[in-house]
């Protein structure tokens, strides 16, 4: 007959290898499902003016940038320039960026606006469907006021994360409006995107 004492030892030991066993399990399983860290950087294509200048302030007042097709609808803040000289991202992943070094929006010359593609964890930000725009649809920049400011899109283009080109942010004529996102595949040695979308929009009002 087993002694009780005995038992009950079996059992104890039995419980503390279950436990484990569970508790290695766990641990893989939240090792091989966690989601790759994504970089929060919009866009690393070089501005203008190279110094540092990180603008996450908000003013009281905010504009809003309307592109019905893709169903956006979404606050602009003024970003700058990040101590490496790109231009800088705003901190939500729902916001778009102004880029403050470039021409305000509605005025001559070369408005520029960067929106998140997606969040580390891999939720889809502002900029998430930017691809599907194509020539001749619009989107609406909107003041505060509700006045409302309307430009087409004119082009799309894929560049490099680190290439440098001066038509994203200037021109030699017109009124511009380009936005900037993240695209092309993700690069696991340097936590980003590899490539930039860019949607160069004219003034139509």
């Amino acid at each position: 007959m087993v002694n009780k004492a005995e038992f009950k030892k079996k059992n104890i030991l039995i419980a503390i290898i279950v436990l484990l066993i569970v508790g290695v399990s766990i641990f893989i399983m939240s090792s091989v499902l966690k989601p790759k860290q994504k970089s929060r950087a919009a866009i690393e294509l070089k501005g203008e003016n190279k110094t540092a200048e990180s603008s996450q302030k908000e003013p009281d007042t905010l504009d809003h940038l309307k592109i019905s097709k893709i169903g956006v609808d979404a606050k602009v803040v003024p970003v700058g320039i990040t101590k490496e000289g790109n231009m800088d991202v705003p901190a939500s992943i729902y916001d778009v960026g102004w880029y403050t070094k470039g021409a305000k929006p509605g005025t001559k010359g070369t408005a520029v606006f960067a929106g998140h593609l997606d969040s580390a964890s891999g939720e889809a930000g502002v900029f998430a469907n930017l691809n599907k725009l194509a020539v001749g649809d619009i989107i609406k920049f909107v003041k505060p006021d509700g006045k409302e400011t309307s430009f087409k899109v004119t082009k799309t283009k894929v560049y490099g994360s680190t290439d440098k080109p001066s038509e994203v942010f200037k021109s030699t004529s017109g009124t511009h409006l380009n936005l900037i996102t993240c695209t092309g595949s993700w690069d696991k040695n340097k936590s980003q995107y590899d490539k930039r979308l860019v949607v160069f929009t004219d003034l139509v009002n």
